[in-house]
């Protein structure tokens, strides 16, 4: 039996509903249990008593319904259990042998790494965060003895008056502490790993682009490719996020979806078909695990495997299906995404109003004649307006630049980001056969540049705007899908 995207997209709210309900009312795995076999019971046992067909298929739906808000309390208190399963001596100094378990996430003066700590058997039992400074650094993989003390994250109050829950930020990472350390001593020892060995090449590559390219040029090419926008520095990663162009170099689903298409194409020209799909699902793979695993390219990467698997098995690729379901996989993975991590939030929201919102925006820019500009404009105007109260209540702040910006800039980043790759890789056998390439990328990203001084610094990019809680977030968008229905009727 087919699941239509309407039921599947009902299912997963409802899912959606009860993690978010077991995690601010935390019931007991009990009670839960208890819960469960409950629904199961009257699901099952009610349509035997009752035969009138109306009511059987009203508690059928109803049963559906309660079991997916059941599933999604159990989910989330699955996921506090395992949390909350390990300890360690908080506040007093302690000794212990770690493996670095992430990227470096570099500022101007200190680096933020996630630590495991590892038992007898070389096992990581816990996860913390730390902050030292840049130097020495550390590697992925890489195994130190810390000598610090642990402490539980606290929730706090930002600038702007909202309310920040540190801890579940953390808990979507999988980190139960935060470590402050004393000294490091790094043992000479390191995890071998498919990903240590992606993260190697990453890195060689980076340094050849800084070899070939000028900065800040190299460091955005480095962004739109590879996500890496920390060396970019504070003011223009400021002037990327007032120009409403930020997602093209924390990696959004804009270039993966570009690199995806590349991945495929290139292998379906050079392999068999079946070939073809398993060298683009290793390929899609690999590159998810270079650019860290973070939910914006999981939940991109995921659909991109779906969009094979349709392919390999003959069937069509439903782009909203396939969104609906990469993010359930991904809640069901780490239901604490659904809380607290940001980027899983824009992205997906995102995603959905380019899906179902820009064939609509569209419609009202027929004059303009180019098709590329008017699919720009749509998908801009139509994901801005998606993930505007989720912005207003982060920021506070609303662009009024963002439209014209993603319209002279879009055109160019698919080619930037070729050039810059070329570049790169040429660069690694030679520096002479690099140049062509890295000149032209040099003028497409001095464009880029140039469009993202000349609108950021004007005095009215942008207006402050606050949402300041969630129910207004809520209300916001209830009036959004409101407004979706009502001007959905056909041109």
């Amino acid at each position: 039996m087919r699941v239509s995207l309407t039921q599947l997209t009902v299912w997963a709210v409802f899912f959606c509903l009860g993690s978010i309900v077991s995690f601010y009312s935390s019931p007991s795995f009990s009670v839960l249990l208890f819960l469960a076999l409950l629904v199961l019971t009257a699901t099952v046992f009610i349509p035997f008593v009752l035969k009138t067909k109306e009511v059987v298929r009203v508690v059928l739906i109803l049963g559906v319904l309660l079991s997916a808000f059941v599933c999604g309390a159990v989910r989330m208190s699955i996921a506090e259990n395992a949390i909350s399963a390990d300890s360690i001596i908080t506040n007093e100094e302690v000794t212990v042998s770690a493996r670095i378990v992430s990227e470096a996430d570099i500022t101007e003066e200190r680096s933020r790494y996630i630590v495991g700590v590892l038992n007898e058997e070389d096992e990581v039992v816990i996860r913390a965060r730390m902050s030292i400074s840049r130097f020495p650094e550390y590697f992925y993989g890489d195994i130190v003895t810390i000598k610090g003390e642990f402490s539980l994250p606290e929730a706090f109050e930002t600038e702007d008056g909202s309310f920040f829950d540190y801890p579940a930020y953390l808990k979507a990472k999988k980190v139960q502490y935060i470590l402050e350390p004393s000294d490091i001593t790094a043992t000479g020892e390191y995890k071998k790993s498919f990903r240590r060995t992606l993260l190697v090449f990453k890195y060689s590559f980076l340094s050849v682009l800084r070899e070939v390219l000028p900065e800040p040029h190299a460091s955005l090419s480095a962004g739109i490719l590879l996500g890496v926008e920390s060396s970019l520095g504070d003011r223009l990663l400021e002037l990327f996020r007032i120009t409403g162009l930020i997602h093209i170099i924390v990696l959004s689903g804009y270039n993966v979806t570009i690199v995806a298409e590349w991945i495929m194409r290139i292998v379906g020209k050079v392999l068999p078909f079946r070939a073809s799909i398993i060298a683009g699902s290793c390929a899609i793979v690999a590159f998810a695990v270079l650019t860290g695993l973070t939910a914006t390219v999981v939940r991109a990467s995921v659909m991109a495997l779906l969009a094979l698997f349709a392919r390999a098995t003959g069937n069509t690729y439903m782009i909203g299906r396939a969104l609906v379901l990469a993010g359930l996989c991904m809640i069901l993975a780490n239901p604490y995404l659904l809380i607290a991590d940001p980027s899983f939030q824009l992205s997906f929201i995102a995603s959905f109003g380019l899906i179902y919102g820009a064939p609509l925006v569209v419609r009202y820019f027929t004059w303009v004649r180019a098709s590329v500009v008017r699919e720009i404009i749509g998908a801009t105007i139509a994901t801005q307006i998606a993930v505007l109260p989720i912005i207003l209540s982060f920021s506070g702040e609303l662009s009024l630049v963002s439209v014209p910006v993603n319209v002279l800039t879009l055109l160019v980043i698919p080619y930037a980001m070729f050039f810059s790759f070329s570049a790169g890789i040429l660069g690694m056998v030679s520096g002479i056969l690099a140049m062509p390439f890295s000149f032209v990328t040099y003028v497409l990203l001095e464009y880029v540049l140039r469009v993202v001084y000349a609108f950021g610094t004007l005095p009215f990019s942008v207006i402050p705007i606050g949402i300041p809680n969630n129910v207004l977030i809520l209300v916001s968008y209830i009036a959004l899908l409101a407004l979706y229905y009502k001007i959905k009727k056909p041109a």
